[in-house]
């Protein structure tokens, strides 16, 4: 969650990036500067791009991948999650908010932890829990779990060796 939302600092994905950077996290989709630069910057024609077809999401044109980009503490993404979330949350919360209609809730502190925990109890990694992953400080599959891939595997590190410091210290 730590390297999702910068630190706690914000609870929804910016999209905003350089051409060099979008060569960087996607380069399949960006394998050069010019195919990057018209989506430089430009966050909601990025989500609409990168997150077409995905996810449960509609084609670029649906406004899918912009509408459902990632909000929380561990950033849901994709129709698919925000169904899930919402038909879990509805289950367990009279209050529940309907995020397929209203994934702006997700901006919520409230619904935006619970929904964090919520997206961690259900999710799997080749079959078997995120629990049972970090149980055996496996941060890579952690990683794959929670983001389909290792982008970003060095920073979750970093936050987790911070989060060890604190927690061996009983400072929580």
């Amino acid at each position: 969650m730590l390297a999702e939302t910068g630190g706690f600092s914000s609870l929804e994905e910016s999209l905003s990036y350089s051409p060099v950077r979008l060569t960087q996290v996607w380069p399949g989709r960006f394998p050069t500067l010019a195919a990057a630069q018209p989506y430089a910057f430009a966050p909601e024609k990025l989500a609409n791009l990168v997150y077409a077809s995905r996810m449960g999401n509609g084609g670029a044109e649906s406004g899918d991948g912009w509408r459902y980009r990632g909000r929380g503490l561990i950033q849901l993404t994709g129709r698919n999650n925000y169904t899930g979330a919402t038909l879990s949350l509805n289950a367990r919360f009279e209050d529940a908010p309907d995020l397929i209609s209203f994934p702006e809730r997700l901006l919520e502190p409230r619904w935006a932890a619970i929904s964090a925990c919520d997206y961690w109890a259900r999710a799997r990694y080749m079959g078997l829990s995120l629990s049972w992953w970090a149980d055996r400080n496996s941060l890579e599959m952690v990683t794959r779990g929670v983001n389909g891939g290792l982008i970003g595997l060095n920073l979750r590190a970093a936050w987790l060796a911070k989060a060890q410091v604190v927690l061996a210290k009983g400072a929580i």
